[in-house]
């Protein structure tokens, strides 16, 4: 929790994908349900900017040859 207290406070810019935020919520949404899951989203995006996904990121990420392709 510490990187997220850092945003906070203002000393990051954190980012996370576009296609990250609909798994968590069905994620959180299996767990805890739909509440918790809009609450984990709000949250998420009081604090993160969002990356877009689109055909450029798609080449770049397969360009990159990782073990892992979501990463």
């Amino acid at each position: 929790m510490v990187f997220f207290e850092q945003i906070e406070r203002g000393n990051f810019v954190g980012h996370i994908a576009a296609t990250t935020v609909t798994t968590i919520f069905y994620i959180v949404r299996k767990t805890e349900g739909r509440d918790v899951a809009l609450s984990t989203i709000h949250r998420l995006l009081a604090g993160l900017q969002i990356c877009p996904v689109n055909r450029k990121t798609v080449e770049l990420a397969l360009s990159i040859a990782l073990k892992d392709f979501e990463d």
